[in-house]
């Protein structure tokens, strides 16, 4: 039985060096994630290698070495700075006895947090739906069936195909909400085309965004170090109070620090 985490679990970070550039700075963002995630880190286990190791990801001599660990510190999460493959979270978990959390689903752990929007939720939720359902095999081995054929068909085959229909259903059923909403969000956009009005899209970490939102309305924002967090801090669609050069104002004239159109 794999351990319910707790209100803040203890976790242990793991991070593989292949050699490639930007790994330190991953390894920290990594530990920020975590924390923005509400996980207590109370180990971290850096190697390097050459090569993955298709099984476990980081080698069977090391993933004993994180299962001692593990126990040594009370974990309750193994936080892996890398995306995993289902077989390599699986056969983690197995040896660990823990729950494996992989970068993918740490991320998407915190957008779930920070979303705000309904349709940032639902975008988020069917992120993580999908990334589950590539996740279900095995996951009720304690229930499989032992011999085939008809009428041997034991609860575990019926647990797991149940599990995929509903998360089926529910991926089919999001994508049609999002869907109408792109529709709606092209209805809005066409009216705003044709009435001319100027939009800004500003895309960045989240303290970029804000410091932007600060400058387009005039409005102080939380600046948080946390990643990813939300810039709703800051509201939309409101007139901008600083000059844009070449923009001409919603109230006619040329903009101030820019050339007058003709």
């Amino acid at each position: 039985m794999l351990k319910t985490p707790k209100a803040q679990p203890r976790c242990v970070l793991v991070a593989l060096d292949l050699g490639k550039a930007g790994f330190a700075d991953s390894v920290e963002e990594m530990r920020l994630l975590a924390s923005s995630a509400g996980a207590n880190v109370v180990a971290q286990n850096i190697s390097r290698r050459s090569r993955l190791e298709a099984a476990t990801f980081i080698g069977s001599g090391k993933a004993a070495e994180i299962a001692q660990t593990v126990i040594d510190f009370e974990a309750d999460l193994v936080l892996f700075a890398h995306a995993l493959s289902p077989a390599q979270q699986r056969n983690l978990e197995r040896i660990f006895n823990v729950r494996i959390v992989d970068r993918t689903a740490l991320i998407l752990d915190i957008f779930a947090l920070r979303a705000q929007s309904h349709e940032g939720k639902m975008q988020v939720e069917l992120a993580q739906l999908q990334h589950l359902s590539t996740r279900l095999v095995k996951m009720w081995s304690h229930l499989e069936r032992q011999r085939g054929g008809i009428g041997m068909r034991g609860p575990g085959e019926s647990q797991l195909e149940m599990d995929k229909r509903i998360i089926g259903d529910k991926i089919k059923a999001l994508k049609e909400r999002l869907e109408k909403l792109r529709r709606q969000r092209n209805t809005q956009r066409r009216g705003r085309n044709r009435a001319g009005v100027f939009t800004v899209s500003v895309v960045g970490y989240t303290n970029a965004r804000c410091c932007h939102g600060v400058r387009c309305t005039g409005i102080a924002a939380r600046h948080n170090h946390a990643r990813p967090a939300s810039s709703a801090q800051w509201p939309a669609g409101r007139a901008s109070p600083v000059a844009l050069p070449g923009v001409r104002p919603a109230g006619g004239g040329a903009a101030t620090g820019g050339r007058p159109r003709a």
